[in-house]
């Protein structure tokens, strides 16, 4: 007789494809028993192809996604060896996949034929294509940790019975959301659930893999009831007829032997003990008891020092590349607009005056000349960058949002033009990590965006990261990262923020820079608030003050989201969509559409989410990147 250890209440998986969760035999009219069979298969390989990235391959991502986020369409495939399946009807199957990122979603499960692709080289181009829709996972919120079951159709199971089976994850017609699932690679890898109804299932002797339920009625289904149903062979029981043949014979033994072997396999040959009516169980060291009859994908590890998901496929440019560039109008009011800013004087860079523009005329003038080729436009940003070198920054003098607001773009048309010189990368290292308190709190760019959850934050986390890309800084660019994350209302992410006064947050004692989705006080709609921003207008009131300062700390949150799109960062998603939210907010309740220098945030806004908010020209805002009429126009 084979003994085990006691487990606790199901089988094992370790290391194979498929295992049985359990039979549960049931009496008929004519006094046999029926039996249901659920089996788990593992995904055997899965990837995800994109549209903007044709020719790449993502075997060993973490995740797999589907979505059409941005034009960008996102099809996660997934295979499973369903060989155990032969010869049994399945009655029921479900998909079950595990959320990496939080979200509401909608999405279709569509059967792939041919099923001979590999995840190792599976890419947009020279994937199968997808057939019937075979399941569909209505709106749905995907919160990490929580598994999502997604119903499969029996007969698409049944068919491919024995086989080798391919599905594919995709979008419901073109709906615009995001599912971030872990792989197979990941924590917690993609399941398909199989219930079936078995007769032999495989066959006499050869097997299938088959575990009993509770035999002994102690409330668990443990390696005892194994024993038990070894040493019961001799007895002529019904309950033990495990593979339908109408009597307890030598393939039933084979079957429970074959299912504790494919279990747990024993990691060396050892010799068999002699069956006994009171074994001593011998521990294995290998194995170890899964939690329940009906395991479910285990919870996500509370994120710590780095919660954010890998970045998927960045972009060149730290805001633009030469062949999106070179995609922009030559003509018309946006362009118009652009050039005019591109023919004032850059001799007065100053990033110590939060109210100096010059930043915004380096930045026309590095567009244009990338676009048209005009050098004379090239040398003036060159001379502009090498001027404020020269220009000293007393921090007892400088104010922290100044340079917050006057950095970012300097840095960006350095990039546009393709400056780079030691002395430029020390002094913006410096620059970056000095801290300054001519005005307001002392802080760096640094400080200033991991403390302050308003606009000040939000104008030093643009300058921030664009110097950390542009030095190639990915240590802090990753804080960087997580502090826009927790920011946005991902308290998991980062939650080292100082707030003001808290009467228009919707939790007082969870504070975040954009209120979550749904909330509300007093029965007053405060979903998309930034509330550290909207409290410069005094205590909570209704109807809302139009508050300019949330606009402007919008200026610097878009930007910082694109910057992190570009990274491969779907910013933009995260915490439902909260920029979207922050903008409707802005217009439904508070009846307060963009003016003066926020014009710009509006046409990013609907570039990324489709969205109509009303637009007029452009502003270049207090960042001096804020061309969105031409740059970022749908």
């Amino acid at each position: 007789m084979l003994f085990l250890p006691r487990t606790t209440k199901t089988a094992l998986c370790i290391g194979i494809a498929a295992c049985v969760l359990g039979v549960v035999l049931v009496k008929t009219a004519s006094g046999t028993q029926a039996q249901t069979n659920q089996l788990e298969f593992r995904a055997t390989e899965d990837a995800t192809v994109k549209s903007g990235y044709s020719r790449r391959n993502y075997a060993s991502a973490k995740d797999i996604i589907a979505s059409n986020y941005s034009s960008n369409e996102h099809i996660a495939y997934l295979k499973f060896d369903l060989r155990n399946l032969s010869g049994q009807t399945v009655t029921s199957a479900e998909l079950v996949v595990m959320p990496t990122l939080e979200r509401t979603v909608t999405k279709r499960i569509m059967l792939v034929n041919p099923t001979s692709w590999q995840e190792k080289n599976i890419t947009w181009q020279n994937k199968p294509p997808v057939g019937a829709q075979i399941g569909i996972l209505g709106s749905t919120r995907a919160t990490p940790g929580s598994p999502i079951t997604i119903p499969i159709e029996v007969s698409a199971i049944q068919q491919y019975a024995g086989q080798t089976f391919s599905l594919a994850i995709a979008n419901v017609n073109n709906s615009n959301n995001t599912l971030y699932m872990s792989s197979r690679e990941g924590t917690n890898p993609p399941v398909l659930r199989v219930k079936t109804a078995s007769g032999e299932g495989g066959g006499g002797s050869d097997g299938g893999s088959f575990l009993p339920t509770d035999i002994n009625g102690d409330g668990d289904t443990n390696l005892e009831d194994f024993n038990l149903i070894i040493g019961g062979f001799d007895s002529n029981t019904g309950n033990l007829d495990l593979n339908g043949n109408g009597k307890v014979d030598i393939f039933d033994t084979n079957r429970v032997i074959t299912a504790m072997m494919q279990v747990a396999p024993p990691p060396s040959p050892t010799t068999t003990p002699a069956p006994t009516r009171t074994p001593t169980p011998t521990p294995s060291p290998t194995i170890t008891a899964a939690p329940s009859p009906t395991p479910t994908l285990a919870p996500s590890p509370t994120p710590t020092s780095t919660p954010v998901p890998p970045p998927t496929e960045a972009i060149s440019g730290i805001w633009m590349n030469q062949s999106e560039i070179n995609a922009l109008p030559t003509s018309g009011s946006a362009w118009d607009n652009l050039m005019d800013w591109a023919k004032q004087s850059a001799s007065n860079p100053n990033i110590s005056d939060q109210n100096n523009q010059t930043d915004a005329v380096v930045f026309a003038k590095a567009l244009v000349s990338v676009r048209t080729g005009n050098s004379e436009y090239r040398n003036q940003v060159i001379a502009a960058l090498e001027e404020i070198q020269r220009r000293p920054l007393p921090p007892n003098d400088v104010g922290i949002l100044a340079v917050g607001r006057n950095l970012a773009s300097y840095v960006v048309a350095a990039d546009l033009v393709g400056y780079r010189t030691s002395g430029f990368e020390n002094w913006l290292r410096q620059t970056r990590d000095a801290v300054f308190s001519g005005a307001g709190p002392s802080l760096s760019i640094v400080s200033c965006h991991e403390k302050r959850p308003n606009n000040f934050g939000t104008h030093c986390g643009t300058s921030r990261m664009v110097v950390d890309l542009y030095l190639r800084d990915t240590a802090d660019f990753s804080k960087a990262v997580n502090v826009f994350h927790g920011w946005l209302g991902n308290r998991s992410a980062y939650t080292g923020f100082s707030f003001g006064d808290l009467d228009w947050q919707c939790n007082s004692s969870q504070p975040v820079g954009i209120n979550p989705a749904g909330c509300a006080k007093d029965g007053r709609n405060l979903d998309g608030v930034l509330p550290d921003d909207q409290r410069r207008s005094g205590g909570f009131t209704w109807p809302p003050p139009k508050e300019n300062y949330v606009w402007e700390a919008l200026q610097g949150a878009v930007a910082q989201a694109w910057i992190l799109h570009r990274q491969g960062h779907p910013a933009f998603e995260w915490q439902n969509q909260a920029l979207k939210r922050a903008v409707a907010w802005l217009h439904t309740q508070a009846n307060f559409p963009a003016s003066g220098d926020d014009t710009g945030t509006p046409w990013i806004i609907n570039k990324m989410y489709g969205t109509n908010f009303p637009t007029q020209k452009a502003s270049p805002g207090k960042n001096g990147m804020g061309f969105y009429d031409l740059t970022h126009r749908r």
